[in-house]
């Protein structure tokens, strides 16, 4: 009601703005009025005056003839009564005689004349002339129709009488008639100058209204003008001064003329005005993204919808975008679209529409969740250094330093041919899968995530064709990411005291303090654990160690390396889950033993075993096909050592998907490598469904 109330108001304060108006042209349209009242009042007086000047004509006319019939029949007298010519006299002078009389008649009290024009009687200014009319023509009249209307006559008495009348009232009949016709002709002019100088005020009254409403509408439009003007002036100043995109939407999905000029620098699109919206839309969102849009906003036009029910399904809430600066250039931006009704009369006329550019809010709450990432990172790396024994810190530092300095001397290789930088690939993924197995092993999950990033991305290169050394661009970013990380791992291990090679410290919830065994017996039982959990598998590692911790440094880690590339693949490969061994009628916890030995001339032996699955070679040899190494002729064809080397191949993997621990066909290719580098060899004895042995000789001097 109060709504009502104030509506009502609102118009009625809007008229009042143009009484002044109203009221002039009411007092126009009265004016006018009159004078077209008086006009006619006018035309109708001097019609009436025409028909008594015409009623009078006719009795002046009538009473001419009768006098000449008179005489006519005074000259034949003496002839046959019944002569044609007499008798054609007798009856003009009945006719006149009569004429005279219905237009005397129609004067005096008011009828039709001779000519059946309606005539009103003469005004009381012409009464005494009527009254003597009226007693001349009472005599005359009987005299006149005695005669006209005898057939034979006896004497001449009847046409004397008439005769004589005729001469002693005729004449001053004809001064009664012409003085009324006189008076008439003088009331008639009188009346046409009247009307006259009437139109001419009524056409000068138009003019000067006419003139005076033009100037009260321009002035009062200049006005409105002024308002508008001023108006306008104000919404583009708000326009040019709101740091939001603003504009309308109509029932036909139009962009309205009128929008903020923040608008076109946000959507980077120039005189948008009058234009599709899903077209505008089309060149910053996918086409159905765009249809879904209008979609969206045509409900907005639906009474029936309420708005606070469907803004969340608002397809442009915080998008993200690539727009034109102006500049040549194409920003990346985060856009965030407003819908609001805009209504009329309670109808919704139009959809406002309000974009904001959050570009800097994403990215200042993507650089905090970055950090907050980032600490968290330093909380579990902290953790994880509080933790691991100081002497596997120290392994795994200089692990990944000598595997980061094998990267980095990769990459400043200049061969850019494209078999040269496939060999850079395969180099550079060996080492980074070496690095993720150092990090899994200490369980370094923030270092084991990146690494895993920068394998993929390495994958995805070896599978493009015709790469060139731009296309390792992406890898040094990630890189830099993997430096990061470490660099932070290498500086809270030096504040604790782990990477100034501190051995003998170690902190009090070290597991090495927990345990009788040493530090690399109890790290490669934490690493086969968390394989084994991560897989669903259970496992018991026997490892049986003389001689490992008195190798020279290099020769550790590379054979650490070896170590926890055959731990994962004997775990992830090779031992099967619970359920598979206890069908196979093996114990639920697969076994595998560890035994690093040193003989005395020199030489080392590393054997890794496990009583899991066995060597697949059927399997080896469908995967051999499915990657097109081999026709299938051709891949039956292989002996069992032509399908061991495939699974030292690069890229190759019997693992039906990726994960964390195996599928990118990475980790014996590693094993070969570090073997080489130590020059030494490797044996593989396996039985299907019973173990597999990894046997590793190498010289240690």
């Amino acid at each position: 009601m109060k709504k009502d109330k104030t509506e009502k108001h609102s118009r009625f304060t809007g008229l009042r703005r143009y009484t002044k108006l109203v009221l002039f042209i009411l007092l126009f349209i009265t004016i006018i009025s009159v004078l077209l009242f008086t006009n006619y009042y006018m035309v109708n007086k001097n019609d009436r005056i025409n028909h008594q000047l015409v009623t009078i004509n006719n009795m002046d006319n009538a009473l001419k003839d009768l006098r000449a019939e008179l005489y006519n029949l005074r000259i034949s007298w003496g002839e046959d009564p019944n002569a044609p010519n007499v008798r054609s006299s007798m009856k003009r002078l009945l006719v006149a005689s009569t004429n005279f009389d219905q237009n005397f008649q129609a004067l005096r009290q008011g009828g039709q004349n001779s000519n059946n024009n309606v005539v009103r009687p003469l005004s009381r200014a012409f009464l005494p002339l009527v009254d003597d009319l009226n007693s001349r023509w009472s005599v005359l009249k009987p005299a006149v129709n005695n005669h006209a209307t005898s057939i034979v006559r006896a004497d001449s008495t009847t046409l004397d009488i008439a005769i004589n009348y005729t001469q002693t009232h005729a004449s001053t009949i004809s001064e009664d008639i012409q003085k009324i016709q006189a008076e008439l002709e003088q009331k008639r002019n009188k009346s046409a100058k009247q009307l006259k100088l009437l139109q001419w005020v009524g056409i000068i009254v138009t003019i000067v209204f006419f003139l005076l409403f033009l100037f009260l509408f321009i002035k009062r439009l200049l006005a409105t003008d002024r308002l508008v003007n001023e108006a306008r002036r104000e919404t583009k100043d708000i326009m040019a001064t709101v740091k939001e995109g603003l504009f309308l939407v109509d029932h036909d999905l139009h962009i309205g003329q009128q929008y903020s000029n923040e608008l076109e620098k946000i959507i980077g699109q120039k005189d948008i005005g009058g234009k599709p919206l899903q077209t505008v839309l089309s060149n910053l969102v996918q086409e159905k993204d765009a249809q879904t849009t209008a979609e969206f906003i045509e409900q907005l036009f639906n009474k029936k919808v309420k708005p606070q029910l469907i803004n969340d399904l608002n397809p442009l809430h915080q998008i993200k975008v690539e727009v034109d600066d102006f500049n040549g250039y194409h920003v990346d931006r985060y856009l965030d679209f407003h819908f609001y009704r805009v209504y009329h009369d309670k109808e919704i006329a139009r959809v406002l529409a309000s974009v904001s550019d959050i570009t800097a809010e994403v990215e200042l709450r993507e650089r905090l969740e970055r950090e907050r990432e980032q600490n968290d990172q330093q909380v579990e790396m902290l953790s994880t250094i509080l933790k691991t024994d100081p002497t596997m810190m120290r392994s795994f530092v200089n692990t990944v330093r000598h595997c980061m300095g094998k990267i980095n001397a990769t990459l400043r290789n200049q061969d850019a041919s494209p078999a040269a930088l496939q060999n850079k690939l395969r180099d550079i993924y060996r080492e980074a899968h070496s690095m993720k197995g150092e990090a899994s092993a200490l369980k370094l999950q923030s270092f084991v995530n990146i690494a895993t990033s920068f394998e993929e991305r390495i994958k995805q290169l070896q599978a493009t064709p015709n790469i060139t050394g731009n296309d390792f661009l992406s890898l040094t970013v990630i890189l830099d990411e993997l430096h990061s990380i470490f660099n932070t791992v290498a500086a809270l291990a030096e504040r604790i005291g782990v990477s100034g090679f501190g051995e003998n410290q170690k902190p009090a919830t070290s597991t090495a303090a927990a345990s009788t065994d040493s530090p690399l017996v109890n790290y490669f039982k934490n690493y086969a654990q968390g394989i084994a959990d991560r897989n669903n598998k259970q496992v018991q590692l026997n490892i049986q160690d003389s001689g490992f911790s008195s190798l020279p440094e290099a020769t550790q880690m590379s054979l650490k390396e070896i170590c926890i590339q055959l731990l994962r693949n004997a775990i992830v490969h090779g031992v099967g889950t619970p359920d598979e061994r206890t069908q196979s009628g093996k114990t639920a916890a697969g076994r595998v033993a560890m035994l690093f030995k040193k003989s005395s001339d020199g030489v080392g032996e590393l054997i890794v075993e496990d009583d899991g699955k066995g060597i697949d070679f059927e399997k080896i040899r469908q995967k051999a096909v499915q990657k097109g190494l081999y026709s299938f002729a051709d891949a039956q064809k292989l002996t069992k050592g032509q399908l061991l080397n495939l699974i030292f191949t690069s890229g190759f993997s019997t693992a039906e998907e990726a994960n964390v621990d195996a599928g990118r066909g990475v980790g014996l290719d590693l094993i070969q490598e570090r073997v080489k580098e130590l020059k030494g060899k490797m044996k593989i004895a396996s039985v299907f469904g019973q173990y597999t042995r990894f046997t590793i000789t190498l010289p240690l001097r």
